[in-house]
């Protein structure tokens, strides 16, 4: 079982999507109600969407590692976002109209980004490396 959840960053990527849901359920209960009213906007405003990211990609690693395949290159996790941002905070527009395009959300969308791609160089890909086992002949 436990080989099934490592192959291919799986366990990681499950670890990453928990400690998300984790961290909105916490910010939720907790940190949006806050006494300091700098933190309580920053808490009720954008900690969700710097969390959004992270938990998409893990998300989508995680599924995509049933398959064999991954999604870390920068260039790609950074069209994503773009694509996300754009249906998040413009086409929801047509579709909600109460709801409110705020440019603000965007930069926390690619701060998330790059926080998920930071988790990933640290983490997994130090992770990988370790578990790398060389054959080397004996003469």
């Amino acid at each position: 079982m436990i080989s099934v959840m490592r192959k291919c960053h799986r366990f990681e990527n499950f670890y990453i999507f928990i400690s998300c849901v984790c961290l909105y359920v916490i910010n939720t209960l907790f940190f949006s109600n806050l006494a300091n009213p700098k933190l309580n906007c920053f808490f009720n405003c954008f900690f969700n969407d710097l969390l959004a990211p992270i938990l998409l990609f893990s998300y989508i690693n995680l599924v995509l590692s049933f398959y064999n395949k991954k999604l870390y290159s920068l260039k790609y996790l950074f069209l994503i976002t773009i694509a996300c941002s754009f249906v998040w905070e413009y086409l929801i527009l047509f579709f909600k109209p109460t709801s409110v395009s705020d440019p603000i959300d965007v930069l926390f969308y690619f701060l998330g980004t790059m926080i998920y791609w930071i988790i990933y160089k640290n983490w997994i890909h130090k992770n990988m490396s370790q578990k790398r086992v060389y054959n080397v002949p004996s003469y």
